[in-house]
């Protein structure tokens, strides 16, 4: 059963029930590669611009920064690091900005949105938290505004909806 996936022009990258990422050629649907280092289900993947690197998050807490042609990743937040009692927090959401600079990070609840910059290789905390909103959820859509500045956050089930706008702290 595929949990999320993300389409680029020549391949696709997909997550099961487990930690593992697969990437498949698109045009014959073999298996190119399975990527791992997660410790608990991937919640997201986000393709890079280039095309040539993607983002990852999991329930384990941490969003990975993986190369395509390596599988070789990087652990870039960690929620064990942001929270006060060290508490693993699973990440819910991932955007990438439309310049492609910045990556809106989301954790479930207690901790506020974060907001990866890639040029400055910096991560921001924005003023805005989610709280309780996405532990009953099924599904959320992030956007982060062209200036890395803005992020929204919805989520919904059958009985609930919340938006949540968040503006970054220098």
């Amino acid at each position: 059963c595929v949990k999320c996936s993300a389409f680029a022009d020549e391949f696709i990258l997909t997550v099961g029930d487990d930690a593992n990422i697969i990437l498949w050629n698109f045009t014959t649907g073999n298996i190119l590669r399975v990527f791992k280092g997660h410790e608990d289900a991937v919640t997201s993947i986000v393709i890079m611009r280039n095309q040539l690197e993607f983002v990852s998050s999991s329930k384990d807490g941490t969003v990975r920064y993986w190369q395509l042609d390596t599988g070789r990743s990087d652990v870039i937040f960690d929620t064990r690091t942001k929270h006060i009692y060290r508490w693993q927090i699973p990440i819910v959401g991932l955007a990438l900005s439309p310049s492609g600079g910045h990556l809106l990070i989301c954790p479930q609840e207690l901790l506020p949105v974060y907001c990866w910059n890639f040029w400055a290789n910096q991560l921001f905390q924005m003023s805005g938290r989610l709280g309780n909103l996405f532990p009953k959820s099924r599904d959320s859509v992030q956007y982060l505004g062209p200036c890395g500045g803005t992020a929204v956050s919805i989520s919904q089930d059958e009985n609930f909806v919340d938006c949540c706008i968040c503006s970054l702290v220098l």
